[in-house]
């Protein structure tokens, strides 16, 4: 159950961390801070929240934000009954009371900021195992989610960005929205779009993360905020190790085939075919001839089995074929 702090309590954790307290303050602090649990977790949330001001304290000046302030009241002082020539006591202890007050007002709206940003992040996830899925995110847009892959994502986007988190293989047609960016964390890369369709590859296995941009202009960053634009027909490739980026004219025209189904090749050689195939069907094919690897296929398959395409690559060419369990070989 989330604790709410009394006004001496903030006014207390404010004057330590603004070091405003006395030995006495000090040790009733220490001593409140040790009776609960509770309070040890409160204690330490809002001072890691201090920390977190000092980039703001720097870039306001406090002293000279006061002294404006005095110099103010000093200017529209009338009532005879009331001196700015204060005793030095009475002048410290006021300071020191408004940069307490400060302190505090501070401190509640920063944890108030932080407490609302932190329900904010409560993100939903979705994930899949052996079976794709297809679903919509809050604004409309549609994800197609590969094997084992997760997404991320807010209840409600906001009305300045839409965030959302991939591990894994995912295709995106984003709803467009010029003022509300859509942005992918992906590991150790970011994509930014306005409206587009794209795939991004990103399983945390993998050596890299791609991404292969169908409609639209896709923008891609590493860790080091370098960035590379992505046309259609482009693909876009972060090293995982070296962080390098890199894009090139997308030439693999079976990248949605976990998408689609569909395999199109085109005078490619019997060596790559092999290759796609073993990726997407997840079997082993050998060649009981080398020159057989030399050959070239155009073909089109159309949500076909692997067996079947063995059947048509077979016939084409004149070759024999055996299957034993998950190897398939080849030969004249």
């Amino acid at each position: 159950m989330e604790k709410y702090l009394q006004e001496n309590e903030w006014n207390s954790i404010a004057k330590f961390l603004a070091k405003e307290t006395d030995i006495e303050e000090e040790g009733k602090l220490k001593v409140w801070i040790k009776s609960d649990p509770q309070n040890q977790e409160e204690f330490e949330a809002i001072r890691k929240t201090w920390e977190k001001c000092k980039d703001v304290e720097r870039k306001i000046d406090l002293d000279e934000n006061f002294a404006k302030i005095k110099e103010k009241i000093a200017q529209k002082q009338q009532s005879p009954y009331l001196s700015l020539h204060e005793p030095k006591g009475l002048r410290i202890h006021r300071n020191t009371m408004i940069r307490i007050a400060a302190a505090v007002v501070l401190l509640l709206g920063i944890w108030f900021l932080l407490r609302q940003h932190s329900s904010d992040e409560k993100l939903l996830s979705f994930s899949t195992d052996e079976q794709k899925s297809v679903f919509n995110l809050p604004d409309g847009s549609t994800v197609h989610l590969n094997k084992f892959s997760k997404i991320e994502y807010p209840p409600v986007f906001g009305n300045k960005n839409r965030n959302v988190k991939l591990s894994g293989e995912a295709w995106f047609e984003v709803k467009a929205d010029k003022n509300s960016p859509f942005m992918i964390e992906a590991s150790q890369g970011k994509i930014q779009v306005l409206g587009t369709s794209f795939e991004v590859m990103a399983y945390p296995d993998s050596s890299n993360i791609q991404v292969v941009v169908a409609s639209g202009l896709v923008e891609l960053k590493n860790i080091l905020e370098q960035i590379v634009l992505l046309d259609p027909g482009m693909r876009g490739t972060i090293d995982k190790k070296n962080n390098s980026i890199n894009k090139s004219v997308n030439k693999d025209l079976n990248y949605l085939f976990w998408r689609t189904g569909k395999l199109v090749f085109k005078d490619t050689p019997l060596s790559e075919v092999v290759e796609v195939l073993k990726k997407n069907y997840e079997v082993e094919i050998s060649f009981g001839d080398a020159t057989i690897s030399q050959l070239k296929l155009t073909a089109t398959f159309d949500n076909q089995s692997i067996e079947s395409i063995i059947e048509v690559i077979v016939n084409i060419f004149s070759l024999k074929s055996k299957n034993s369990g998950n190897v398939i070989e080849l030969w004249k």
